[in-house]
């Protein structure tokens, strides 16, 4: 048995004054989630939310194996878990572009998001853009996701070193 303590704080740091992360501890469905608006965007901090508040909402459902119909099929040799995660992913990405869509001060939004999801003794990760997933255990840190940017791309395919990077 996987024992869990969860907690989530946010900071908006010391270049912005606005805080653009949202977060969702579900202890009971074992689903945690990390969002973080993109900056120099207008509606970071909606699009975070969005993505939280949708990934709450839908993925109960999803767990408990209630009739949801994705908009995509789901992959029979991928864990359901993943498939729904995927899913509540892909639709909080259409509920940010209809959100931007009806107002468009907001064009441009949009976040990061990593999630995880527990089940039993296993954990799936599903993320989008440089919010990274780390495992803490007996004391050491390890990074469990690489990240979706163009530095990132450029250092995993040599034209950068990571110190070049920083």
């Amino acid at each position: 048995m996987i024992k869990v303590t969860s907690s989530a704080r946010t900071d908006p740091g010391k270049k912005r004054k606005n805080n653009e992360d949202a977060f969702l501890l579900d202890d009971q469905h074992g689903l945690y989630a990390a969002a973080d608006g993109i900056g120099g965007h207008e509606g970071g901090e909606i699009a975070s939310r969005i993505t939280v508040d949708t990934l709450a909402e839908v993925m109960p459902g999803l767990l408990r194996g209630d009739d949801v119909t994705p908009p995509f099929s789901l992959s029979l040799d991928v864990d359901p878990r993943i498939s729904a995660l995927r899913y509540a992913i892909t639709l909080s990405n259409q509920k940010i572009l209809q959100t931007a869509a009806q107002n468009p001060d907001l064009a441009g939004m949009g976040t990061t998001i990593s999630a995880l999801i527990l089940w039993r003794e296993t954990a799936s990760i599903a993320h989008v853009g440089d919010s990274r997933a780390y495992l803490l255990r007996e004391g050491e840190l390890r990074q469990l996701t690489s990240d979706h940017s163009f530095v990132a791309e450029q250092i995993r395919a040599g034209k950068l070193t990571p110190e070049q990077a920083r």
